[in-house]
């Protein structure tokens, strides 16, 4: 049998993704699997948790060996599947999206698709890979972005997801993540082998200070948030705490604590994310609020300035009206007609350069001195 990419042994007793889905859909459950691949999830689901499954898978021959597991399963691209048409009346007490959302072209349109395929109470699970992880962090710091085979650069990924997207592609798609819990790996010990000992020591500090900093995948439940946003913490948060007495295989009052904890650490990390987004906010309008007043006092400023130069213009102009009818009394004046005759006469008898000019001009400096220049 030819192996498959997405091919799997789940180790229940390993701490892993895996497990983390499995546990959070708990037991005896109608599952819609996205992207069951051959079905090693689905397996799992069936024989330990007792729970019947609905798998789609874009692979024929992945979707062929699901079969075994599954108790129908859908040939198709989740990108361009109607649900509604392909599913009818089916609904689910669980939706899985284990490490699918990323190879979609649009994850957004795929989650508002499922929230009418929920059973009342129902609910998502998800895994997505962190992109800020600090191995990827250091790979970009040396100018690399290495697509691999499997893993946080998988070669078909589509999307890429920080824990503000992860939140922000479920909010959008209708949905309230009310239980958020991270695995996490060391960065040599991701496929990339980051060894942070290359880095100064003030930016090896600094890659690793953000709290996802070496978070690899994000695992976490989703209810629809029709009811309300209080609704889907109160129920994310029942689920939780009846998870202290869950029958799950493998689980026990410890996983029970560590669910509860995990809701909690999410439903802090919005409200810490939120509250970040609001004082950003706020901030924002204080400063647009003292651009406006600034704006203010210039356009008061600029409008005493134009009612300045309007009234030097109106003054001006009254001036020139002033000026102009003392010209026009000055040229109509006797003396003026004689001194404007005069000027014509000397001009006939003695043309400027002309010997009777400089005669005249003689005469007159010996007369009244010579005119200040």
């Amino acid at each position: 049998m030819t192996p498959l990419k997405y091919e799997h042994r789940i180790d229940l007793d390993a701490d892993n993704a895996h497990r983390r889905v499995l546990h959070l859909v708990g037991a005896g459950k109608r599952v819609l699997e996205l992207g069951c691949a051959s079905g090693y999830m689905s397996q799992v689901l069936v024989e330990r948790f007792g729970c019947t499954v609905v798998g789609i898978e874009c692979d024929p021959e992945a979707a062929e060996r699901a079969r075994a597991a599954c108790g129908r399963v859908i040939v198709a691209d989740i990108d361009a599947l109607d649900f509604a048409a392909a599913l009818g009346a089916e609904r689910f007490d669980v939706i899985v999206c284990a490490d699918v959302l990323e190879h979609l072209r649009d994850p957004g349109r795929a989650l508002a698709a499922l929230r009418p395929l929920l059973a009342p109470d129902g609910y998502v699970v998800a895994s997505l890979p962190n992109v800020g992880h600090v191995a990827i962090v250091a790979e970009l710091l040396n100018g690399r972005f290495p697509y691999g085979p499997l893993g946080l650069l998988d070669d078909t990924h589509l999307r890429f997801f920080t824990r503000q997207s992860v939140y922000e592609c479920f909010e959008r798609a209708g949905f309230l993540v009310s239980h958020l819990e991270c695995l996490r790996v060391e960065p040599e010990a991701t496929e990339f082998r980051a060894d942070l000992s290359r880095f100064p020591p003030e930016v090896a500090t600094a890659m690793r200070r953000h709290e996802d900093s070496t978070t690899y995948q994000f695992i976490l439940t989703a209810s629809p948030a029709s009811g309300g946003a209080a609704a889907g913490l109160r129920d994310g948060l029942e689920r939780a705490l009846d998870a202290t007495d869950s029958p799950i295989v493998g689980t026990g009052t410890a996983h029970g604590a560590e669910v509860a904890r995990a809701f909690v650490e999410a439903l802090l990390g919005r409200m810490t994310f939120l509250e970040a987004e609001r004082n950003g906010k706020t901030r924002e309008l204080d400063e647009t609020r003292v651009d406006l007043r600034l704006h203010a006092e210039r356009v008061s400023f600029l409008e005493g300035e134009v009612a300045r130069q309007v009234e030097w213009v109106n003054r001006t102009a009254e001036r020139l009206d002033v000026l102009e009818g003392q010209l026009a009394e000055i040229e109509g004046s006797v003396g003026w007609r004689v001194v404007k005759r005069v000027r014509r006469w000397r001009a006939r008898l003695a043309p400027p350069g002309s010997r009777r000019d400089h005669a005249v001009r003689v005469v007159r400096d010996a007369l009244f001195g010579r005119p200040k220049r």
